[in-house]
């Protein structure tokens, strides 16, 4: 594949490839978050138009890993009281990776661990792996993952990572209307309390924020816009004022190097190209993008050696930076890459494929 002078999409693909087999030791971390990890690998490989350097075999595996992480639903789906969990069995969905639960290819019989459950940010990142790679969903759960999606939600309309606890913000508000998006099912969601959850979120400089009163952010942003986009009223529920504040304050995220920062008065960063960016393609006006300024800020920061991006220039890259100015660079239609779904952040033909999973 060929891609324009100043990309090197050839040492990306590399980089993807040694990040699937190992991650350096300072990476350690990331491996409770292993199939989020793997996402960007494979989806990564798929915007750069290389998703073919996977033969059958290893992407046979890959799948059959993915649905090794399945949690799937156990008792009747009753909901939390208050948001309190505690006596409910595990939710459905996928764990972030084998560290946690007892893999399915175990057997039925194999008893569950404690603490194993699904994980909103896994689930979302499982089920665009399959999508990329191909699969038919025919081993999925969606009735219990979706009828779950209830589990994670909060009185407030907001969504917690666990039912058993941990992080709740915007994040995990798009992560739940990706799925339910990708299963057709939203019969798991308070899509009205979730609606003004988001309005809550709204900053008085027109941006929004991760949760009510708090900073507005480029990535908060793109997530509410995003989760309102899938459930079909980002035109009702914002108005056109709010609209137009919202893309003015994106607008001002561009920096002077052409990149993007997530907050105000920060340092342009990798990433924020696509939070910023993807949001105002969300809200149709990526046309107010100086794409060229972009570009060149995207180039800056790789990494000449091995590939792959960093958060600025002259820093180690990492598989979420790295993913995230491949996306980037996709939505702006860069030479050799797959076009890209913004509100999903996956290919167009991985998504194009999604309705044939559905009505399977």
């Amino acid at each position: 594949m060929a891609y324009a002078e100043g990309v090197q999409g050839k040492q990306h693909i590399k980089y993807l490839q040694r990040c699937r087999d190992v991650l350096p030791t300072q990476m350690l971390s990331l491996d409770v978050n292993r199939m989020t990890a793997t996402f960007f690998v494979v989806s990564g490989l798929d915007l750069l138009s290389a998703l073919d350097t996977l033969d059958q075999p290893t992407r046979v595996a890959l799948v059959d890993w993915i649905y090794d992480q399945q949690v799937v639903a156990r008792g009747d789906g009753a909901r939390a009281v208050d948001g309190d969990n505690s006596g409910l069995p595990p939710a459905a969905g996928f764990r972030g990776g084998p560290f946690l639960g007892v893999p399915r290819s175990a057997g039925a019989d194999a008893p569950p661990l404690l603490l194993d459950g699904g994980h909103l940010a896994s689930t979302y990142t499982a089920l665009c792996l399959l999508a990329v790679l191909g699969d038919d969903y025919t081993r999925l759960d969606r009735t219990g993952v979706a009828r779950d999606l209830s589990r994670y939600q909060l009185p407030s309309g907001a969504f917690v990572a666990t039912p058993q606890g941990g992080e709740s913000d915007m994040r995990f508000v798009y992560c739940a209307c990706c799925v339910a998006f990708m299963l057709d099912d939203w019969s798991g969601i308070d899509t009205a309390a979730l609606q003004r959850f988001i309005v809550s979120s709204l900053a008085y400089d027109g941006g929004i924020g991760q949760a009510p009163g708090l900073e507005p952010h480029a990535a908060s942003a793109y997530l509410a816009l995003s989760s309102l986009k899938l459930m079909g009223c980002m035109e009702t529920v914002l108005s056109v004022e709010q609209r137009m504040q919202l893309t003015r304050w994106l607008v001002n995220c561009q920096g002077e190097t052409g990149g993007f920062h997530g907050r105000m008065n920060k340092d342009d960063d990798t990433c924020y190209s696509f939070w910023a960016g993807g949001a105002l393609a969300v809200l149709e006006r990526f046309d107010l993008v100086d794409q060229d300024r972009n570009r060149a800020f995207l180039k800056t920061t790789q990494f000449p050696a091995a590939g792959g991006f960093g958060k600025v220039p002259g820093m180690y890259p990492d598989p979420m930076h790295s993913y995230m100015g491949l996306s980037s660079l996709a939505m702006m239609g860069e030479q050799g890459f797959a076009p890209l779904d913004p509100v999903l952040n996956i290919s167009q033909a991985a998504a194009s494929r999604l309705p044939r999973h559905v009505l399977a």
